[in-house]
């Protein structure tokens, strides 16, 4: 279990024995929390790194400012009405291919490997949060709220 794979508008979820087998998720609404999570997470990596207060500032600055550029270029992607799928995943493939680079007066050095690292255990992490959210009563609690409001205003227009 655990390891999924997207076919048609379906996921599937590999059982014990090695076969494949339906989810309830849909394919699409997956590949949405996927997005959301990366999303999330280049966010806070990004803040994390804009707020670091360890090590070489002129390092950290310069990390920052080109890990600023590469995101602000691509999170219109995310945020956008974007259809195609696997953008999350196509951006971390995007940070990966980039090349170490020297940059600045004092020669800062850009490993994107280690930012894409740290954008991944952020990922695993929120992803985590949501998946607590699950089994926690929080959702159902909140999906009563919702319904007590909308069958309170339906009575109200009957």
């Amino acid at each position: 279990a655990g390891l999924r794979q997207g076919e048609g508008e379906n996921t599937l979820q590999q059982v014990g024995n090695g076969e494949w087998e339906q989810t309830p998720f849909r394919f699409l609404n997956y590949d949405l929390l996927r997005k959301m999570s990366v999303r999330y997470a280049l966010l806070d990596t990004l803040d994390d790194l804009t707020h670091a207060r360890e090590g070489d500032k002129d390092q950290t600055k310069a990390v920052t400012e080109w890990f600023k550029g590469l995101v602000g270029e691509h999170l219109p992607v995310f945020e956008g009405p974007c259809r195609s799928l696997g953008v999350g995943d196509e951006f971390l493939c995007h940070l990966l291919s980039q090349p170490m680079v020297i940059v600045g007066d004092k020669g800062s050095f850009i490993d994107p490997h280690q930012i894409c690292d740290q954008v991944m255990v952020r990922r695993k992490e929120i992803a985590s949060e949501w998946a607590g959210w699950l089994d926690s009563d929080c959702i159902s609690q909140l999906n009563t709220e919702i319904l007590k409001t909308y069958l309170k205003g339906a009575h109200k227009t009957a």
